[in-house]
Parts: C-alpha cells; structure tokens; sequence
C-alpha cells in the first residue's frame, strides 16, 4: 500500500511531539526538558495538518486526532520503561482513535463531505471497489461548454487566450443532424486556478453560448462494501457452481426460468453496455459472452467486472456463476470505460461512453455510478437523450447514500431511466440504498450479498444499489431479445407489472420477478 508523504509525516510529527512531552512527565521537577518547547511542538504538528492537509475542514480535524491518537499509544511504551503511567497516554489516544472513526462513520450516514482517508488506500487493491475515490488530477480545470447552432468555438479564442485555455470537441462522433446540442459541446481546458474566473465570465456570453458548467465527477456510488456469499438450496438445472451462492435464484423458480429460456430461442442477441471501470473480458464466466472489440477491455478496479457477471455471464457453462443469459445465447456484454482505476471519471466521460454505446447499437446501457445532484447536467441529460433516441433502455444505480430521496442523484434522477433501488434477503430495502419512488421509473432487485464475477478469475461478494442494476439490466436485456422494439417505458412497465409488491415497495418501487417478466414477454411475442 503507497501512501502520500503527509500521511507519514503527520504520526510522525504528533508522536516526536509526544514523546517530547512524555519526557517533561518523567523528568518532572528537572530542567532537561522545556515545557514550552513540547507544547510548541505539540502546536507544529497540529498546524502542519491544518496548513498541508488536504480535503475538508473535517478532514483535517480526523486526521489530527489520528496522528495524535497513533503517536500516544506509541509513546505510552516509553512511559511504560521509564516507571510513569502509560494510561496516561494510550487511553486517551485509544479515545482520540475512535472519536475519528465515529466521525467517518457519522459523515457516511449523514452526506458530510470527508475524503481524506481514502487516499490512504492504494487504488490498485481490490478494496477500492468499496469506496467512492477522489477527482483525479487530470479533472481539476475542466469546463463543458454547449455554443448555439451558428456558433463556432473560434469566436471565443481571446477569452480562451485569456484564461490559457485549450478546447477539443468533445463528441466528435455526433454531427448537427443527431443532436444541435451535443454537436456543440466542447471541452475546455485550463489551469485550475482560472476555472472560475472563465466560468463566471463566459456565462455572460449570451449570444454564443447556451450551457457552461463544471466538468463535475462522478463515481462508483459511496458505500459499497463486501457481502455475504452464503450458499442456498442446490438442485438447479443449470451447472454453473455458483449459482449455490446467489441467493436471488431459488430452485423452482430458477429452473423454470431457465427452462423458458432454454426452449425458447431467442429473436436476437441483445447488446448491454456495460458504462463503469472496465470489464474483464478474459474472465472464464465473460470470455464467450463479451466483445472486447468494443470499448476498452481490462478492469484494475473490479466493479465493471462484478457489474457485467449479473447482467450476463455466461450460464451452463460448467463454471462460475449463473445469469439470465442462458448459454451465453440471449446478451452479448459490452464494455465502455467511463471510469478509471480510482472508481472516478466525470460527467464528460459517462456522457461519451453512453453515446459511444448507443452509437454502436447497444439495447441496453447499465449506468452502476452516480453522484449527488439534485438538477442533473444539462451535457448528461442530452446523452441519455440521445441514447433513448436512438432506442436504449438506460438503467441506472439509485445510490447509496442510506435512505435520501434519489431525486438528488444523477443520472438516475434524469427522465426516462429506470432508477433501481436494492434489496436484501429478507426483500427488505437494504439499508444502504436511497429511495426511488419518487422517480418515474423505479424498480427494486437484489443488492445485498451479491455474489459475481470478479478480475483475474475470481468471485466476490459485494453491496450496493450497482449490484441491483445490472441484474435488472440483464432482464431488460432477454426482454430486447425476444422483443427487439419493445421501448424503454414498456420494458419497465412489463417488470412493473410482472413484479412483487414487498413491504419497502412504498420506498423502492415493485421487485422485479425475473420468471413472470421473461413468461409474459415470451408469451406477448409467440401470442399465446
């Protein structure tokens, strides 16, 4: 694990500071130790976090309390030979510890901005996948700028000289026909220190220029963490292994679903584009069911690989876990990286991935992200614009930010994607995930324990509202492949229908009913 200089020079500050002080107690009454310069030092290394610490204020005040904590529980051992106390220092630096966390914990409860810690965590761990990482430097001074139909970007180069900016159209792939809109959109670069200034001024700008915000980040939605992978009942038709671990299959209701599958072939192959950190397309359940043509193969971080596992691995192959995609003949995955290794990309990034994946066709794009925005991005809403133009169903995480109302989450808050909330095994909202209701098109699907495909070969088990979306981006997947013009609001009026009122239904919408959903669709296209 690689951590940051400060994070190392910080404990070491606090406990030299410490130390300095433990001796002033044992030599008490001596003149060996100046009282004044322990308190001094003490001070330094408090004002060293405040002034070189990064993140929030409340960053900084956690992050002290751990560098004192550590240093007090160290320096208790040199009390402890020298005949003094050490209560004197471990208990207090065992308090100084969990006051810390319990702020952590508090902030994830309450929506409080504190990231510093995560930066401790090296991102190439497997660990990452829980957490939602920080911008990456490469976002800081970026500005998504929508001209009008007549304007052109040169009309703006003595601002842009200005401010030392640098622009690049930002879809090239779209021409005015497809999208007035995101035909002009460019991408405008500049040192972080002139973004706001370049903001405010080109706002102003009312003839050339009709939308210009932030390049906001978005990521892998917070709170995440590892599952329960706890074997069911056996006795399925299918030979995938781990289908034992995936407590949403039960036995009877699973077989039959299979079995509808397995004699009933299907009209087509439908495309799921997988938006998120990249798939792992060698995976032993994913080689024969994803195009690693498309997009970008490879996933360091894991959620992408997890994400495509329950939207369509590769079923009655004898190995992994199971899906809807029964020998792999139903959903053909795509990967469209829109996230990088930390779990963090931008609006810019998530909006070309869904229109790169429905310029290439996709039936479905499966959005497992998100962030906190109350009134979407005009440049992400203009996406999914397109997307639904262009015949995708978009499906995307609710969030997890324990309970809040998913109207304050993008993009699953933007009109004509269906909002997905988690449940767990009790079909109970799960305690993480927000509340979807109040969105056009919500559903609810397992988000607990769940257990899929993970880089280089493995399975894991994880949480989240990003593990219910793909499973019901699966389901919208076989409904495009015996239906391949069935629409987006048709598709989740059919889950809606053929779905389980639940206790929490009130909260997350109807749990989808995969057998009765892929019954009655089968049955409206054979017209029985």
């Amino acid at each position: 694990m690689e951590l940051k200089l400060i994070h190392i020079l910080g404990p070491v500050l606090a406990t030299v500071a410490m130390l300095f002080y433990g001796r002033a107690m044992v030599n008490k009454g001596g003149r060996s130790i100046n009282v004044a310069s322990t308190f001094a030092l003490i001070g330094g290394a408090i004002l060293f976090r405040v002034m070189f610490g990064e993140g929030t204020f409340l960053d900084r005040i956690c992050l002290i309390l751990m560098d004192f904590g550590i240093a007090m529980i160290i320096d208790s051992r040199y009390l402890k030979a020298n005949n003094s106390h050490p209560k004197v220092f471990w208990v207090p630096g065992l308090l100084a510890l969990i006051v810390s966390f319990l702020i952590y914990f508090a902030a994830s409860l309450f929506g409080w901005t504190v990231n510093s810690m995560f930066e401790l965590m090296d991102p190439d761990e497997p660990a990452a996948v829980e957490l939602a990482a920080l911008p990456p430097a490469d976002l800081r001074g970026e500005v998504l700028l929508e001209l009008g139909p007549d304007d052109q970007i040169e009309e703006l180069a003595p601002l842009m000289e200005k401010f030392q900016a640098t622009y690049e159209d930002a879809f090239p792939m779209i021409d005015m026909e497809e999208s007035e809109d995101l035909a002009q959109v460019w991408l405008v670069r500049m040192p972080e220190a002139n973004e706001a200034a370049f903001l405010e001024e080109v706002k102003k700008d009312k003839e050339n220029v009709d939308y210009a915000a932030e390049n906001l980040v978005v990521t892998l939605d917070p709170n995440e963490g590892p599952g329960d992978a706890s074997a069911v009942s056996r006795g399925f038709i299918t030979n995938d292994p781990g289908v034992s671990q995936q407590w949403w299959f039960t036995a009877e209701e699973t077989n039959q679903l299979h079995t509808l599958l397995k004699e009933n072939e299907p009209k087509k192959k439908a495309i799921v584009a997988i938006v998120d950190t990249g798939v792992d397309t060698d995976h032993e359940d994913l080689t024969g069911v994803s195009n690693s043509d498309k997009g970008k193969p490879g996933d360091k971080q894991g959620h992408g690989t997890h994400c495509a596992g329950l939207a369509g691995a590769a079923t009655n192959n004898g190995t992994g876990v199971a899906s809807m995609n029964w020998e792999g003949k139903f959903i053909e995955l795509r990967s469209y990286k829109a996230l990088n290794d930390n779990g963090s990309g931008s609006i810019f990034k998530v909006a070309r991935a869904i229109i790169s994946a429905a310029e290439d066709g996709a039936d479905v794009v499966s959005l497992s992200l998100g962030m906190r925005e109350r009134f979407p991005n005009k440049i992400q809403v203009d996406a999914v614009k397109y997307a639904l133009e262009q015949g995708c169903i978009v499906v995307a995480a609710a969030g997890n930010d324990y309970g809040e109302d998913a109207k304050s989450h993008s993009p699953s808050n933007i009109d004509g994607v269906i909002a997905v909330a988690a449940v767990d095994r009790t079909l109970h909202r799960s305690f993480f995930s927000n509340i979807n209701t109040s969105l056009k098109m919500p559903l609810a699907a397992p988000g607990s324990d769940i257990f899929s495909t993970f880089p280089k070969g493995e399975y894991r088990s994880f949480n989240g509202t990003s593990m219910a979306t793909p499973v019901v981006s699966g389901l919208m997947g076989i409904m495009r492949a015996y239906d391949p013009d069935i629409t987006a609001e048709e598709a989740w009026k059919l889950a809606r229908d053929t779905g389980q009122e639940i206790d929490d239904s009130h909260e997350v919408g109807i749990y989808v009913n995969l057998l009765k959903a892929v019954d009655t669709v089968i049955g409206e296209k054979s017209g029985s």
